[in-house]
């Protein structure tokens, strides 16, 4: 990415660094929850941007690195989300990202922050392939499905039910594996529909959820086949996650 397009990106956005293992006690701590001592401290937010509330959404989107998010520049991402976090990952894909958004620790670990949550009285509802929720669920209700459409539809049907809803989008290598088109022809797609979906759910939560939407660099790092300016500058992509609060009533 040329310094000219990160620096509109950033003037668009406060800029946040975070390591994926802060997002559990960040998580807890919006959710007015206390918690471990040995989890990585949470994010420090500024006063103006802090966040609190009875009810997180998380949404995690395969294949949406800053790379994606500057190229596409999906609307509702680019015109509501407030903050956008620089993930720093040592590993950005899918699965090991997650165990880190998900356990606060880059090595095997008891901590789940789905169980730590129910445990302290906070619902959460984790929904994606049988794949994912079958090695992160703990003690959440869990709801595995076939396909984006399917998660989609279950997390609109739920999306005020729940302290924490957690939905993974991960059509990508499916559908490239399926239709013969570009890579990067589908990314668009998955970006765009992704962040259509996301707009549906915030209309239909509640005033006062906090929407959190992760993007990974996708299951392996696909290569996209792209050449010279847009292949360097897929290549430095890195995850990222944007955050924001529907505005409660006046």
């Amino acid at each position: 990415m040329s310094e000219k397009e990160e620096e509109e990106m950033m003037g668009e956005f406060p800029a946040i660094a975070i390591t994926p293992v802060s997002f559990p006690a960040t998580i807890e701590q919006w959710l007015g929850a206390d918690f471990p001592d040995f989890l990585p401290s949470p994010v420090y937010l500024p006063e103006s941007l802090s966040y609190r509330s009875n009810r997180v959404v998380i949404a995690l989107v395969e294949n949406l690195g800053l790379f994606e998010l500057t190229f596409f520049r999906p609307q509702f991402l680019i015109k509501s989300f407030e903050i956008l976090f620089m993930v720093d990952a040592e590993r950005p894909f899918t699965m090991p990202l997650s165990q880190e958004i998900i356990t606060g620790s880059r090595e095997p670990t008891t901590f789940n922050l789905f169980t730590d949550l129910r445990r302290k009285e906070r619902s959460s509802l984790l929904i994606g392939r049988d794949w994912f929720v079958r090695v992160f669920t703990g003690e959440s209700e869990s709801i595995a499905v076939n396909d984006d459409l399917q998660a989609f539809t279950e997390a609109h049907e739920n999306i005020n039910d729940f302290a924490l809803s957690f939905v993974i989008f991960s059509d990508f290598e499916d559908l490239y594996a399926t239709s013969g088109r570009p890579p990067l022809d589908i990314s668009r797609e998955v970006v765009n529909r992704s962040s259509s979906w996301v707009s549906l759910l915030w209309e239909k939560s509640l005033a006062g959820t906090i929407f959190l939407v992760i993007g990974s660099l996708g299951k392996s790092g696909l290569d996209y086949g792209l050449m010279g300016r847009l292949a360097e500058w897929k290549e430095s992509s890195i995850p990222i996650a944007l955050v924001a609060q529907k505005p409660r009533p006046e």
